[in-house]
């Protein structure tokens, strides 16, 4: 069995899929995890020394940006850590400067808004040339192709790392957001005909102020709700907080018929494009490019909204229940067959094979499949 050595730091966040992302590797890899949270703090020249002696063994190095970035003191503002982070600087500085000049065949997991680059990341990319674990340049749009005025949180963008994922498509694992089984819970009684859920995005703003004006529905808006959430969690950094979060959130969907969600202006695959269908609802949404290689299929799976008739879409909908339950049986097929841990685990099987043997040229998906170059 292959060892994969990972460098990482421990911490939460209202998306769960970092938590997840060591799970991916523990069916098919040896694994051991080394990092601030993980492993006793040390200073600058300890950790290079630990590093040198500990990997000689392993056959793959992964990491992430928290490792590889060039200010630290920025990182963890939405996070629950498990360490104290002035006291992990050396000790993260060893960990990046390690990535960088090793020898050995390096993996650089891309956990962060593609938008919005951390500094120094595209420089050290460029000098450590990893493997990049990314949901994909073919499911992006360009930051400064987008009418920023619409949406708060694009006011600092930057085509940074969009450019640096195009230039380099062929070594690219291309990875979109995934669910883990664990998540499941008991399916919720219908009591919701609408809901929208999650960060105060543009399209879910008008979407939402579109129904306000229909009086026949039962719907749920709670972007004031979850934005509490978030700021409490930043504020006390408690797990329970964000237990409550997830919990809240899942059951809200379960409860409701039709979910809609979005992915910004940049209309990017966030995950809740998975979250909708897994938890039982059915996806209403405006499709993210590319969406229908990921195995969504309109009418299918899910239903492209109408925004110049939303009430109109919406109650035809409402009307016609078995058609609703349909898609959303659908939508939860896709899921567990394309979009959960086992079948990204498979996916990282295969890829992690052709890196070792240097024959991995690239990754794409289509119609709902997963394709190695």
């Amino acid at each position: 069995m292959k060892k994969i050595f990972f460098l990482l730091t421990k911490y939460d966040y209202p998306n769960p899929c970092n938590s997840f992302f060591i799970d991916l590797f523990k069916k098919n890899f040896k694994i051991f995890v080394f990092g601030p949270g993980y492993s006793n703090l040390r200073s600058y020249k300890k950790t290079t020394n630990y590093l040198k002696n500990y990997t000689n063994s392993s056959d793959i190095i992964i990491t992430e940006h928290q490792i590889m970035t060039d200010n630290y003191k920025s990182l963890y503002s939405n996070s629950i850590i498990d360490f104290d982070k002035k006291k992990s600087f050396e000790m993260l500085r060893a960990m990046k400067d390690f990535f960088i000049k090793t020898k050995k065949k390096k993996i650089f997991f891309a956990n962060f808004d593609y938008f919005s680059v951390p500094k120094g990341l595209i420089k050290n990319l460029k000098i450590s040339n990893p493997i990049i674990i990314h949901p994909g340049i073919e499911l992006l749009n360009k930051p400064s192709g987008v009418n920023k005025v619409l949406e708060k949180n694009l006011h600092n963008t930057s085509d940074d790392f969009y450019n640096y994922l195009k230039k380099n498509k062929n070594k690219v694992i291309s990875f979109p957001f995934y669910i883990s089984e664990t998540e499941s819970i008991k399916k919720q009684k219908k009591i919701l005909d609408v809901s929208v859920l999650g960060s105060r995005y543009y399209n879910r703003v008008i979407f939402s102020n579109s129904l306000k004006k229909n009086k026949t529905i039962k719907y749920s808006f709670k972007f004031t709700k979850f934005n509490v959430l978030i700021k409490l969690n930043r504020l006390l950094k408690q797990k329970k907080i964000l237990i409550y979060f997830r919990d809240s959130f899942r059951k809200e969907i379960s409860k409701s018929w039709i979910s809609f969600t979005c992915g910004g202006i940049l209309n990017y695959p966030v995950r809740k494009f998975f979250e909708i269908p897994f938890f039982d609802s059915m996806l209403i949404c405006k499709s993210p490019k590319n969406f229908k290689h990921l195995g969504f299929k309109n009418n299918i799976n899910f239903i492209e909204v109408n925004f110049t008739n939303i009430n109109n879409q919406i109650n035809e909908l409402l009307k016609n229940k078995v058609k609703v339950k349909k898609i959303i049986n659908n939508g939860k097929k896709l899921i567990l067959n394309r979009h959960t841990i086992k079948y990204r685990s498979g996916i990282l099987k295969r890829s992690i094979s052709k890196i070792l043997n240097d024959k991995f040229k690239g990754s794409n998906w289509s119609n709902g499949n997963f394709y190695l170059k």
